[in-house]
């Protein structure tokens, strides 16, 4: 609250033809002096460091999504979801290489966006994959500490390198989707027959599932980690990379969502501050 205050007095001497004159402040000893405070101050300093060498990276990624549905209870699953490499946007923010001495180990910290989905089920443990309409779809923004062994990126050329890292995510996440129920049935009730006796690409075995299975449906979000190995590579302003995550999710009392993905991808890197 303070600090709108402080803008709102600063704000409020300046009529409004001279505050939209940038050089009304310019000629104004005291938002010079203002202006000299905050580019030698200690946080402005220790952010321009902190920035000094980061990167953006801003590209595609080729994402496949399996996701497992386990009741709490019992600990049984219940669905899984097999999806197929899709295209998604891909950001991030990651701060410079750090090394440990003069080793090739070093670590490095990022912000980055994800998303991925599943528009398959696998039914009756994986003897067929099969679109029934049901989908999963995964959303994260998260800080992501990795370490990794970098090759190449300490010689003259360091915008040229390879690096195998392991790391992890954490943050913000949403879970949504349909399942229905196929997996662990007793063949007795009309689910586990329909799934039993289920004939992939068959119109009759699909709707048979569909009309005789429960269906979960869900809608989560909150935390989120996840666990990654990141094969990557840079050439110039050039990045591709392999990653390999698995994703905790916060469940709702009665589910247990455990997505993993693999993720392929090529972005463009714009360096701040190199």
């Amino acid at each position: 609250m303070k600090k709108y205050l402080t803008l709102l007095l600063l704000i409020l001497p300046v009529g409004a033809e001279d505050f939209l004159d940038p050089s009304h402040f310019l000629q104004d000893e005291s938002c010079i002096e203002l202006y000299r405070t905050i580019k030698d101050s200690d946080c402005i300093k220790e952010s321009y460091n902190l920035l000094r060498g980061a990167n953006v990276k801003v590209g595609l990624s080729l994402a496949k999504q399996t996701m497992k549905i386990e009741d709490v209870e019992t600990e049984t699953t219940l669905a899984n979801m097999e999806g197929d490499f899709i295209f998604a946007p891909f950001y991030s923010l990651a701060t410079r290489k750090s090394f440990f001495h003069d080793s090739n180990f070093g670590y490095e910290f990022g912000l980055t966006y994800s998303s991925s989905y599943a528009l398959n089920q696998s039914i009756n443990d994986g003897k067929a994959v099969e679109d029934l309409g049901s989908y999963s779809a995964i959303n994260m923004m998260a800080v992501s500490p990795t370490l990794f062994y970098a090759y190449g990126a300490r010689d003259a050329t360091p915008k040229k390198y390879t690096a195998f890292g392991i790391g992890m995510g954490v943050g913000y996440a949403q879970v949504r989707g349909t399942a229905y129920v196929t997996e662990n049935l007793d063949p007795a009730t009309p689910c586990g027959n329909a799934v039993a006796n289920f004939q992939e690409g068959s119109r009759a075995s699909i709707d048979a599932v569909r009309a005789s299975c429960d269906q979960i449906k869900y809608n989560e979000s909150g935390f989120g980690a996840s666990v990654r190995v990141i094969l990557e590579g840079r050439w110039n302003a050039l990045y591709a990379s392999l990653d390999l995550n698995s994703v905790i999710l916060a469940h709702d009392p009665a589910y247990k969502y455990s997505p993993a993905n693999t993720v392929v991808t090529f972005a463009y890197i714009i360096d701040i501050n190199p």
